[in-house]
């Protein structure tokens, strides 16, 4: 909404951050005319994505443009004398449970097939999960995406 777009970042924050039962949810109304009118209703991100990742995966691309293009001038136009400095992205996450470490050559074994459907059916969760999401920041914010290399 255009009339929006100096919302204020504590509004924001407040608008992101609503709890049923504790605070009531955010609601947006319209501008001008349609003042009067909801245009949304808000609650707390975490009943999607607690972890914030799906947030960070959505930006990454948009970040990784901006940081190729950084990176690629600071290459293609070094200072003399001075070092090349370069923006590396670097994801950290630290889960609230705790997660084995994968055996380096260990496949895991197709399920049986009468089992295929019934897994299949928590693929939306599976989709969403946080190592999901992990595998699309890491796909993402891959060395190609923020630092190419002139010719």
């Amino acid at each position: 909404m255009p009339c929006l777009a100096g919302i204020d970042t504590a509004t924001a924050a407040l608008l992101s951050a609503r709890f049923p039962y504790v605070t009531p949810s955010g609601v947006v109304t319209g501008c001008g005319k349609a003042a009067a009118k909801q245009i949304g209703q808000y609650v707390d991100g975490g009943y999607a994505d607690s972890t914030g990742l799906a947030t960070l995966a959505g930006l990454a691309p948009g970040l990784m443009s901006i940081i190729g293009q950084y990176n690629a001038h600071a290459v293609t136009h070094p200072q003399p004398g001075q070092p090349v400095t370069l923006v590396v992205p670097v994801t950290l996450y630290l889960g609230n449970s705790p997660q084995p470490e994968p055996i380096p050559g260990v496949i895991a074994a197709s399920p049986p097939q009468p089992l295929i459907p019934p897994l299949t059916s928590s693929a939306h969760g599976q989709l969403s999960s946080s190592d999901a999401l992990l595998q699309q920041l890491f796909a993402a914010t891959t060395h190609g995406q923020w630092l190419t290399c002139p010719p």
